[in-house]
């Protein structure tokens, strides 16, 4: 082999070996800008969570409210100034809430259409109807609980005022350790903070029926938001309580109002059997036990009003009754959310 062609070897092998290391650079430079462009791994849709509260004797779940994505929202802060005093229950105030209001403006165009819940089990339509309905829409909401062959009953009452009555149905509850859900008003709990303070401390629960009782079928968004959190933050100063369930005034509702009470992490209670208790009249003779005890089926959820005297008279026996018969009554937190 003479040295030209040798030479012309050598130079061969080593500009292969250039060309490879040159190559294995680039490819290596590449795979790096490739990387740096990926977009990051992230969920779109921000996510904005409010503190967990304090023990209390009914401890409440805080929502973690879902923004979609474009859709605007506002946050509503909270109502009073912290006072530092001790609670009406004496157990420790808990800290007020503030809420995010996700479309306040009902962008989405979400119905507005009243739908006035129906007193009772005597109307032609079925009380599993409206409770399917809630289910088909995502909406955390309980009329009837259609899903239980058992013979049990939701004893809930209504307190927009005090009347007088309310303490002897605490007597009776007491008397024959039945827990129920009190739904009551701003008005009611200034009005009445002690018997209020009595129904928190022996175990029942306190729900919210709104600040001034309006009609949410016709308010805006941001209004519903006020009048629950109004509410719910003057128990939290005040009764160091705070409850998830919800009541709406006159029973009167719309898709719009469904869909923001559920992001807020309230659940409305209707019922599936009423009766008009809400009239101040004093029938007696057994008036609200008959009305009552003729319409008893499995999964009811039974709305009394504390305002009336027969409700106050007949509990006692109604509960006899319905026992005798094989109901048990169970609160709302043993429902299967």
């Amino acid at each position: 082999m003479t040295k030209t062609r040798k030479f012309s070897i050598i130079k061969l092998l080593l500009l292969l070996t250039l060309c490879t290391i040159l190559f294995a650079g680039c490819g290596e430079n590449e795979d790096e800008k490739l990387e740096e462009t990926k977009a990051p791994v992230s969920d779109s849709t921000p996510v904005v969570s409010t503190p967990t509260p304090e023990e209390t004797l009914a401890p409440t779940i805080e929502p973690t409210q879902t923004i979609p994505e474009g859709v605007p929202y506002i946050t509503l802060p909270p109502d009073f100034e912290e006072s530092g005093n001790a609670t009406i229950t004496g157990l420790e105030p808990l800290k007020q809430r503030s809420t995010i209001i996700i479309d306040p403006e009902n962008t989405r165009g979400l119905s507005t259409e009243r739908v006035a819940h129906w007193f009772g089990k005597d109307t032609p339509v079925q009380p599993e109807i409206f409770q399917k309905e809630y289910e088909a829409n995502n909406w955390s909401a309980l009329t009837y609980d259609y899903k239980t062959n058992e013979k049990v009953i939701y004893l809930t009452f209504d307190c927009g005022y005090e009347n007088g009555y309310t303490s002897k149905i605490l007597d009776t509850l007491k008397e024959k350790n039945i827990k129920a859900a009190f739904f009551v008003t701003m008005d009611y709990v200034e009005e009445a903070p002690d018997v209020t303070a009595r129904m928190i401390k022996e175990g029942h629960i306190v729900g919210n029926h709104s600040d001034t009782h309006p009609d949410f079928s016709t308010i805006s968004r941001t209004q519903m938001a006020s009048e629950l959190q109004k509410l719910d933050n003057y128990l939290r100063v005040n009764f160091g309580y705070s409850s998830k369930y919800f009541r709406y005034p006159m029973g009167r509702y719309n898709a719009s109002s469904m869909d923001l009470l559920t992001n807020m992490g309230y659940r409305s209670i209707f019922w599936s059997y009423a009766y008009a208790d809400y009239d101040e009249i004093v029938y007696g003779n057994h008036y609200a036990f008959d009305k009552v005890t003729s319409n008893l089926h499995p999964g009811e959820v039974l709305l009394l009003h504390a305002i009336s005297a027969d409700n106050a008279n007949d509990l006692a026996d109604i509960i006899d009754y319905a026992q005798g018969q094989g109901y048990e009554f169970r609160t709302l937190d043993e429902y299967a959310w």
